[in-house]
Formats: structure tokens, sequence, C-alpha cells
């Protein structure tokens, strides 16, 4: 759950899996929580990870562009990966092939860094 060199809050975590479930309609399941000492962590389960769908890796940027491009986002040009929602105020970042794979051809996006950030719309 790291952010920016920070570890995002649990807070923050639950309402990216929210965002996630609302923006690529991919359900994260919450499984549980697991506590330890000073560290609490999130278990959740994708219906779609099987080892079939992780062995198809074949995802290019191009593709991540015009999928991306699809649901309304715009590529930014630094930092690499990253895409913008105006409307929204999304900014989506690790949008890499490694974060992507593909279920009977069709994308999937896997462990992307979701933020509402309204800094991007300052001049």
């Amino acid at each position: 759950m790291q952010d920016g060199g920070r570890k995002a809050t649990i807070l923050e975590y639950l309402n990216r899996l929210a965002w996630h479930d609302h923006l690529f309609k991919v359900s994260i399941r919450l499984v549980g929580v697991i506590t330890r000492k000073e560290e609490m962590r999130i278990v959740t389960s994708a219906p779609w990870v099987t080892e079939k769908c992780t062995s198809d890796r074949t995802t290019t940027e191009d593709e991540i562009t015009k999928y991306m491009g699809s649901l309304g986002f715009d590529q930014v040009p630094e930092p690499r990966f990253m895409f913008l929602h105006r409307d929204l105020g999304i900014v989506i970042g690790d949008a890499h092939p490694g974060n992507f794979i593909k279920v009977d051809g069709v994308l999937v996006p896997i462990d992307l860094m979701i933020h509402e950030d309204q800094s991007v719309f300052r001049t």
C-alpha cells in the first residue's frame, strides 16, 4: 500500500478498491484483515485472476493507452504510466503492462494506483 514513499492508510486503500470497482467494473471482494502488532493488512480476492489469466502478459503500452482513453483518461507525459480523468478528478499511476492481464482478449487492470487528486487541476 505504498503511496509516494509513504504507506497509504487503510481508508485510502479501501477507497482505491471502491474506485477500481467503479471504474473497471471488476468486483474485488474483501476477505478479511490481518493484524500484527503495529501493522494491519487487508486481504482481498479477485475472481478473474487465475493461472491461465496471469500467464497472458502480452499487453502493450499502446493497448493500455487505448483502453484507458476509452474510459475517459488522458495519458500524462511524465511520469510514465500515469493517466488522468479530469471530469472525475482521478489520477491513475503504475499503469504499465505488468499491471494488466488479458481475460479472453480483454484487458483487466490488476494493481493500479488510483488517487483522487485535485492538485492536477491547479495552474
